[in-house]
């Protein structure tokens, strides 16, 4: 049982402010949405994962505090320091299954934690979704989040209309940690994701069942760095971030907008 990359949570001071600079660079975003927990979200859906743009709009919500921290606990205290990318997530089996093949790889998930909220269809209907969610913990990195998530209503969260994005965006081709010692990081994340790991340079990649994780050698502290999305038109971004005034760089691969533009973390993107 391998898992692939199911999405990634990017905590935000001002949800509508990120919002408009994805839409400004050509994503369709999904309606905002509440989780019960005091945290709101609207979603970059892409082909079988998607990004997370994340609020603490209703802070009272939060539990007490708990070890280890709640999601919701957990990004709050992560904006304290800032925005970026907070949590990676793998797409999961069934969440008991799911959660004994990471207690046979050496890990040691948490009970399964589900949850409910609503979900606006791109025809104005509201739907009931849901998500069964396993976490894990990696000592070495207590600023960067893991867990599982399987959704038990698919058919009412993925919706094609908001995956036809005016950029061209596809998918999420890659995402990099930056460790100063990469190998136990990548150790993890072989764990995590079931998958082997292969040495590049000074750093390690995983090829998931969907997507590519990398750990390379930077940094104080393990953290997020990066993440790539395929385009099906690489000059649509550059026509909609000329348009919007967001600088990117030309890269050999594709395009690169710095994370002090894109709230935190570096975000790139590359032909697919």
């Amino acid at each position: 049982m391998a898992f692939g990359i199911d999405h990634l949570v990017l905590p935000v001071h001002d949800l509508d402010r990120a919002a408009a600079t994805y839409e400004a660079l050509g994503f369709r975003l999904t309606p905002r949405a509440r989780h019960p927990f005091g945290t709101a979200n609207r979603l970059v859906q892409l082909q079988g994962a998607f990004v997370e743009l994340l609020e603490v709009d209703r802070p009272e919500l939060i539990g007490p505090t708990q070890v280890p921290p709640s999601f919701a606990e957990f990004n709050r205290d992560f904006l304290t320091r800032g925005e970026g990318l907070s949590m990676l997530v793998l797409e999961g089996g069934e969440a008991e299954a799911t959660r004994g093949a990471l207690q046979a790889a050496g890990l040691a998930p948490r009970p399964v934690f589900s949850f409910e909220r609503d979900a606006v269809q791109p025809g104005g209907t509201v739907e009931r979704v849901g998500f069964d969610l396993v976490f894990v913990d990696f000592p070495n990195a207590p600023k960067a989040g893991f867990f599982t998530c399987t959704q038990t209503r698919p058919d009412l969260f993925w919706k094609s209309e908001y995956q036809a994005h005016p950029n061209g965006a596809k998918s999420i081709h890659v995402v990099t940690m930056a460790s100063p010692q990469p190998a136990p990081l990548a150790d993890f994340l072989s764990r995590f994701s079931q998958s082997r790991s292969a040495r590049r340079g000074s750093g390690f990649v995983i090829d998931t069942p969907r997507g590519r994780l990398e750990a390379i050698e930077d940094g104080a502290e393990p953290h997020f760095a990066r993440y790539v999305i395929t385009t099906g038109n690489l000059n649509a971004v550059r026509a909609h971030a000329r348009a919007a005034g967001i600088a990117y760089a030309e890269k050999p691969l594709g395009l690169e907008f710095a994370a002090d533009v894109m709230y935190g973390v570096t975000v790139g993107f590359r032909a697919a």
